[in-house]
């Protein structure tokens, strides 16, 4: 036999245990009967009843901050709430979805709120399935276009308490991206970290306290 072809197919069946190798760390790795199986559905705004209460820190690039949304009363398929920063109140009107009706002129913090806590509206305003591996939405970035998919499912622990979240996530390459952790009967995402390409932090949130 050619020497050639006997090296050619060593290198061949190396190849394909190292492929089957792969394949089989993700079977092993991935979280036990999650990829596949829907279990229910998640949209900003679950959960909420008059009287919910949600206190979050967010740090942004420049600065820090302790938001308390209070959601005071339904009106038809609207939220009236008050949203409290550092001490300072102001009442919002938001849709059951969480999209922004109504802001006060004066609520200067609204912007840092809505690209930070709130960025999340901009792409799951509408239910989307809690299935492994399933594509929420799309990103688009000045030279492409990311996938925002539910990547695992996950026990965690933050200021709030103890969870089983769904862990949203895009990722830029070996840095940069966002991580999102959601909670299936909570408003918006418990947890949260978005970094920029250049692995910078754009904002970086987490519960501290709620009602519902």
């Amino acid at each position: 036999m050619d020497p050639r072809v006997k090296v050619l197919g060593s290198s061949v069946g190396i190849s394909i245990a190292i492929i089957l190798g792969f394949i089989l760390y993700g079977e092993l790795t991935r979280p036990a009967g999650f990829e596949g199986v829907s279990e229910g559905m998640w949209v900003t705004g679950n959960g909420i009843k008059e009287g919910s209460m949600f206190e979050y820190k967010i740090d942004l690039a420049n600065k820090s901050m302790i938001v308390n949304i209070r959601f005071d009363e339904k009106i038809d398929n609207n939220w009236k709430a008050t949203i409290t920063v550092d001490g300072v109140s102001r009442e919002v009107i938001l849709s059951e979805n969480l999209v922004a009706v109504k802001i006060p002129k004066d609520f200067e913090e609204w912007n840092d709120i809505r690209k930070s806590l709130f960025w999340i509206v901009d792409f799951v305003y509408e239910p989307r399935p809690l299935v492994g591996n399933s594509v929420w939405s799309t990103i688009n970035l000045e030279f492409r276009t990311v996938e925002l998919k539910l990547v695992a499912k996950e026990d965690i622990s933050i200021a709030a308490g103890d969870f089983t979240a769904y862990k949203l996530a895009y990722y830029l390459g070996y840095q940069g991206g966002g991580e999102l952790w959601i909670v299936k009967d909570m408003p918006l995402p418990v947890k949260a970290e978005v970094r920029d390409q250049d692995n910078d932090l754009i904002f970086r949130y987490e519960l501290l306290s709620y009602s519902l």
